[in-house]
C-alpha cells in the first residue's frame, strides 16, 4: 500500500504519521517518497580488480598529493585573474559614472585604491611571492620555541 505523498490537512498528517503502514522507516520512506527501498540498496561487493585498483591508488598517494597541490595553485591563480577582471570592470564603470556625474572631483580613486590593496594581497597569495607564515616558517618558530628540531 502506498500512501499519498502529501496527506490532506492536519488530521491527515496525524493519521499518516501514526498509521499502521508507517511502522518502520523503510515502509515509511516508501510511502513518503513513493519509491521502493530495494531500488536504493547498493551491494557492497568488491571484486579482485577493484581491490587491486585500491591498492595501486594507495601507493600513488604522493603523486595524488602533488597533483592536488598543483590543482590548488592553478585554482588560486584562476581566482586571482577572475578577481582582477571583476576589479577592472567595476572600477571602469565607476570611472565612467565619476566622469559623467562629477567630473570636478575624482572620487573613483578611493574605491580603486581600497580594492586595489585587496587585489595586490590576492596576487601575492596566489603566486606565492612571499612565504610569510608558511608551514616552513611555522616549523622554524616551533623549533626555536622548543630549542630543538622536531
Amino acid at each position: 500500500i502506498i500512501l499519498p505523498a502529501k496527506p490532506d490537512g492536519f488530521l491527515g498528517w496525524i493519521d499518516w504519521i501514526s498509521g499502521e503502514n508507517n511502522l518502520n522507516f523503510e515502509k515509511g520512506a516508501e510511502c513518503r517518497f513513493q519509491i521502493n527501498i530495494e531500488d536504493l540498496k547498493v551491494e557492497n561487493n568488491m571484486d579482485s580488480n577493484t581491490r587491486n585498483n585500491v591498492a595501486n591508488n594507495s601507493t600513488s598517494s604522493q603523486i595524488d598529493l602533488e597533483e592536488q597541490k598543483a590543482m590548488q595553485y592553478v585554482e588560486g591563480i584562476k581566482s586571482f585573474y577572475q578577481h582582477l577582471f571583476t576589479y577592472t570592470l567595476v572600477i571602469s564603470a565607476l570611472a565612467a559614472i565619476n566622469f559623467f556625474t562629477s567630473p570636478g572631483y575624482f572620487w573613483v580613486i578611493w574605491p580603486a585604491m581600497g580594492w586595489g590593496i585587496g587585489i595586490i594581497s590576492h596576487g601575492i597569495r596566489s603566486f606565492e611571492l612571499f612565504s610569510l607564515f608558511s608551514p616552513e616558517w611555522e616549523k622554524k618558530q616551533i623549533d626555536k620555541r622548543l630549542g630543538r628540531e622536531l
